[in-house]
């Protein structure tokens, strides 16, 4: 473009030395035939039309040179794949929203349907669940998506065979781009039955350690390339914290509920019981009954 500046900049100049010559070539020939203010007006209009010719050319080069947008071209190392950096900013803003709406509330089985029905506005996913692993178990904690699920919340499987065990195990994101395919890990082989073509699974690591994994799946194949879990990888930490937080609370929760020395339920945990019971017998017109042993 620097080039096309200078050349712009360079007929500009030529085109005015040429109408300089011809102002002079006509001004000499018009002393010897007596039409000098005919032939001078000729050349007088001929300069100013090159002359803005000339400027035209070389102010839109210059426009076109202050004024064109930046645009980043992805690098052979670069996360994006073609098509995918215009949309960065809007990629960005649905991560940011997403981690608003799991960190509203403790309870993840309220927010993380919302959190992934947020992510699939930048990233497939059709469904998905969170798992945590504890005492060689994966325990399914919450699930999301408008697809079909192979688990349920409480669900407790073996960690043994899972893809949760492997994510876990070495902190690195699995992705499986063909389900169609024999998978050697449990999730991926239920998935796959139920018609997903590619899934993706993360690590989630807080300050304590490694407390489980995120699963997305999609019918789409190969969905989960480079960039896409990049983008998953901003906002695992963040549902790691969550989840570590949810953990505290339901053992502060349950904590409350018993008694330190024997590990009774306590004075708390009766008046709890009692008015489920109550507000469940006055729904169904059942008589109440307590009995008390001392």
């Amino acid at each position: 473009l620097h080039r096309l500046i200078r050349r712009q900049r360079q007929i500009c100049i030529r085109d005015s030395c040429y109408s300089v010559l011809f102002l002079a070539g006509s001004s000499l020939l018009g002393l010897g035939t007596g039409l000098t203010p005919m032939l001078l007006a000729t050349a007088l209009a001929v300069v100013v039309a090159l002359a803005i010719y000339g400027l035209r050319g070389y102010l839109s080069a210059v426009e076109r040179h202050t004024l064109q947008p930046s645009v980043t071209t992805a690098a052979p190392g670069n996360l994006q794949p073609p098509g995918e950096a215009r949309h960065q900013g809007n990629d960005l803003a649905v991560l940011s929203h997403a981690s608003l709406t799991i960190t509203s509330s403790l309870s993840l089985q309220d927010t993380f349907p919302a959190m992934v029905q947020d992510l699939s506005e930048a990233i497939p996913a059709e469904t998905a669940a969170l798992f945590l692993v504890e005492d060689g178990r994966m325990v399914c904690i919450a699930t999301g998506g408008t697809g079909p699920t192979p688990w349920q919340p409480g669900d407790r499987l073996p960690l043994a065979g899972t893809a949760a065990g492997h994510v876990t195990t070495g902190l690195e994101p699995l992705v499986q781009d063909d389900l169609g395919r024999a998978q050697p890990f449990k999730e991926d082989t239920s998935l796959g039955r139920l018609g997903f073509r590619s899934s993706a699974h993360l690590p989630l690591v807080s300050a304590d350690g490694t407390l489980g994994s995120l699963v997305l799946a999609t019918r789409q194949p190969g969905a989960y390339h480079a960039y896409r879990v990049a983008l998953l990888q901003k906002i695992t930490p963040q549902l790691a914290a969550q989840l570590r937080n949810s953990r505290l609370y339901v053992e502060a929760v349950r904590m409350a509920r018993l008694d330190e020395l024997t590990g009774l339920l306590n004075r708390r945990a009766l008046n709890e019981a009692l008015s489920a019971e109550i507000e469940r017998c006055r729904g169904t017109d059942e008589v109440f009954s307590l009995i008390i042993f001392d």
